[in-house]
């Protein structure tokens, strides 16, 4: 699918068909067909046509929401459900979204649930980049790479069970408080990895009060 995308994406910007060909291996009637989906404005991201009772409003929620998944955008059920309503309702169809019809487009769509991980998209990326290979160096210049450390920190759950468990499809597996037992852990390393430690701290001797 991300190579169909960039094919459009060089037709669109005028390379030469021989030369999209021999950079992606394939024969010139992939890239006409391809090109002729485009054309048609169809959604280029499925190898076939997939069902549904509704199908313009599938067909422009599910460009909807692969444009608003490239913006890194969180989607949820009841959001897909507004949409293809507000949609339905743009194109004059008559359509009410339910939860049956949303399980069976996700399924037809191959769309699954999946949580969110750390907190890359609250990253200002773009001044890290320039920090690290403008500013960075000039610090370091005068240093040798054995006197060059660097530290970093991590919780070590050692005593939390499995978060799920294999089960029948009958069964109702009940979980319990996530154990928050814990030892912190501090790595630290110089640029020449002559050097690696690692150290740990239990349990604080002294508690600490919140005034």
């Amino acid at each position: 699918m991300k190579k169909k995308l960039e094919i459009i994406e060089k037709i669109k910007a005028g390379v030469p068909r021989k030369i999209i060909y021999e950079q992606f291996d394939c024969s010139a009637a992939t890239v006409c067909s391809i090109s002729s989906i485009a054309t048609k404005n169809k959604n280029i991201l499925l190898k076939r046509i997939r069902g549904g009772s509704n199908k313009q409003v599938e067909e422009a929620l599910h460009l909807w929401f692969i444009n608003m998944r490239s913006k890194e955008a969180t989607i949820s059920g009841p959001i897909i459900m507004q949409k293809a309503k507000d949609l339905a309702n743009i194109m004059n169809i008559d359509f009410v979204p339910t939860i049956g019809w949303l399980e069976r487009w996700k399924k037809r769509e191959n769309i699954h649930f999946k949580k969110l991980h750390g907190e890359k998209n609250s990253a200002n990326t773009v001044a890290a980049s320039e920090w690290i290979k403008n500013i960075l160096p000039e610090l370091l210049k005068n240093y040798s790479e054995d006197d060059i450390y660097n530290a970093d920190e991590t919780a070590l759950l050692y005593k939390p069970l499995p978060g799920g468990s294999l089960a029948n499809r009958s069964d109702q597996p009940s979980g319990s408080k996530i154990s928050k037992y814990r030892i912190t852990l501090l790595f630290i390393t110089n640029s020449s990895r002559s050097d690696k430690y690692v150290f740990s701290v239990g349990k604080s001797l002294k508690e600490r009060t919140c005034l």
